[in-house]
């Protein structure tokens, strides 16, 4: 994980990617708070600063994932996933393949143990891989091959562990800042294209609720309900690209977990276009349904309705939503309950 203020760039990642984040047309007072308040990581950490990557999962003494009974939920986004019994004992799932090229393709279940275990639900095209969204199981996590694998950092298999390659900038949004698809060409961006991991800091639901409870006014905190427990991911103050998509009721980005290896491993929330994008574009995700699969909490009963009658302690809490699509529900999503 690398983590770097930009003072003297308007690379939004600071050369940490391998494709610069330009910020353009953005005030300088915001440059600044950016500079001040948010520094960039390539991958999410635990809240002492250390990397996932290069962290334990926790698990207890009998060797099982540590469970959170207390789900959490907020006006940020959650994804709910089911996941298959594929601990296969203790540690994380390995191959120990050696496949052409280095490259555990969808192709590859004969000669790679984890396509075999696990599925690998990327096209093969090296150069243009792409996400194969409808074959992909409802509820389910990709499992790519992890960085511990015999097989080369280039595997077809490991796509959400090469960084942001998509073009993307950050400008000014009508919500705020916003990323955009942004090429050289006129080029579109094909559906199943991996945009960027949405990372920040790993919290426990107590120290979400916590952080919550400050009243900052923006909240960018991403759940995964998984059988293996809740996760808050805050981006808030350590975060990448992610954070900067906005929030839109037809959105043309979806999040989906993604495991690198099995067994006891971190979950990570990775980014895809979910249809086509043209030059120019907003990318943006629904944060009431973020896995686009309609598993998500948190979506009031106001958000949906969309109504000025409700109660005026729920319309105190509500956020204008500021998408403008057709289906757009009014107000962002939140929890009422908390």
């Amino acid at each position: 994980m690398e983590t770097r203020d930009r003072a003297h760039t308007t690379d939004l990642s600071d050369g940490s990617e391998p494709r610069p984040i330009p910020i353009i047309d953005v005030s300088e007072g915001q440059i600044n708070h950016l500079r001040v308040n948010f520094h960039y990581i390539t991958d999410s950490a635990v809240p002492d600063g250390a990397s996932i990557g290069s962290t334990p999962f926790p698990v207890d003494d009998t060797g099982e994932e540590n469970k959170e009974e207390d789900v959490y939920s907020d006006d940020g986004v959650s994804v709910t996933s089911e996941e298959p019994d594929t601990d296969q004992g203790q540690g994380s799932w390995t191959c120990d393949c050696a496949p052409v090229n280095g490259a555990c393709s969808v192709y590859a279940s004969d000669t790679c143990d984890c396509v075999g275990s696990f599925g690998n639900f990327y096209s093969g095209e090296k150069e243009a891989q792409v996400l194969l969204l409808n074959a992909l199981p409802d509820r389910l996590p990709l499992v790519e091959c992890s960085p511990a694998c015999s097989c080369s950092s280039s595997c077809l298999n490991r796509v959400s562990q090469k960084g942001v390659t998509v073009p993307i900038s950050i400008r000014s949004a009508p919500a705020g800042l916003g990323a955009f698809y942004t090429p050289s060409t006129e080029t579109n961006l094909p559906s199943g294209t991996f945009i960027a991991l949405y990372a920040g800091e790993y919290l426990t639901t107590e120290q979400a609720r916590a952080r919550w409870s400050e009243g900052h006014p923006d909240n960018y905190t991403l759940s995964l309900r998984l059988p293996a427990g809740v996760f808050h991911i805050d981006p808030r103050k350590k975060g990448n690209v992610g954070r900067f998509l906005n929030h839109s009721c037809d959105p043309n980005c979806v999040i989906h977990v993604v495991r690198w290896g099995g067994g006891h491993t971190w979950p990570r929330a990775a980014i895809f276009s979910k249809k086509e994008i043209k030059p120019g574009e907003e990318l943006t995700f629904d944060y009431g349904n973020a896995s686009g699969s309609g598993l998500i909490g948190g979506e009031s009963r106001a958000a949906r309705e969309g109504d000025e009658g409700n109660d005026a302690c729920v319309t105190d809490r509500r956020t204008r939503c500021m998408c403008n699509a057709p289906n757009c529900r009014g107000y962002m999503p939140f929890d009422e309950t908390l």
